[in-house]
C-alpha cells in the first residue's frame, strides 16, 4: 500500500490570507521544501482555466558531464504560459534505456498536454529517489509538435545541480527561455 502526503500549510479560505480557497498541492514524499507547494505553483483560479485543447511536446534533456552527473530519480516538467499550468509531466518514455546519465541527451514524448498557451517557464525536478539520485541537469530542449504552433522549439539552460545534497538543496529549478 502506497500513502502519500499532501501538505498545504496555507488557509483555504476566502476571509484569510490571500482570500483563495484552492491551491495546487505536491507530494511530500518528493522532499521539496514548503516553496514548492506555496509559491512555485502557485493556484490562479482565472489561469488555471484548462484550455478546450491538447498539444504534443518533444522534451530534450540533456545531463552535464561531471562525475556522477546522472540521476535514477524519477524526473518531471511543468510548462507554465500564458494560458495557465501544465501540472506535472513525467519523463518516462525516453528513447534509451538507461536515461539521463552523464553527458547523455534524452528524448521524450509527451503526448495530450493541456496546452497552457505560449510558455513564459519551464520548471524542472525529481522525486529524490533512487541510489544516485542527484542530477546535474545541463540543458532543455523543448520542441512543439503540434504544426500549428507559433515555434518549433524553446531552449533551457539551467546547467545546475539538483540534489538534497548539492548546491542548495533543491530537487527542482525554475529556467526561462534562452533562446
Amino acid at each position: 500500500q502506497v500513502r502519500e502526503e499532501f501538505i498545504a500549510h496555507r488557509w483555504l479560505d476566502s476571509s484569510q490570507a490571500d482570500g483563495k480557497v484552492s491551491c495546487t498541492l505536491m507530494p511530500s514524499s518528493a522532499k521539496e521544501d514548503l516553496e514548492l507547494s506555496l509559491k512555485i505553483l502557485p493556484f490562479d483560479p482565472i489561469k488555471r482555466v484548462v484550455p478546450p485543447h491538447s498539444t504534443s511536446y518533444m522534451v530534450s534533456v540533456t545531463t552535464g558531464v561531471a562525475l556522477g552527473s546522472g540521476t535514477d530519480s524519477n524526473v518531471w516538467i511543468v510548462l507554465e504560459g500564458n494560458l495557465g499550468v501544465s501540472g506535472q509531466l513525467a519523463l518516462t518514455d525516453s528513447d534509451r534505456t538507461n536515461p539521463l546519465e552523464a553527458g547523455m541527451t534524452d528524448t521524450f514524448e509527451l503526448s495530450d498536454v493541456p496546452d497552457v498557451g505560449v510558455i513564459e517557464r519551464l520548471t524542472i525536478g525529481h522525486n529524490g529517489s533512487g541510489s544516485f539520485a542527484a542530477w546535474r541537469i545541463h540543458s532543455i530542449r523543448l520542441s512543439f509538435l503540434d504544426p500549428t504552433s507559433s515555434r518549433s522549439e524553446m531552449t533551457f539552460d539551467p546547467d545546475r545541480w539538483l540534489g538534497i545534497d548539492k548546491d542548495d538543496g533543491k530537487l527542482f529549478c525554475h529556467c526561462d527561455v534562452t533562446d
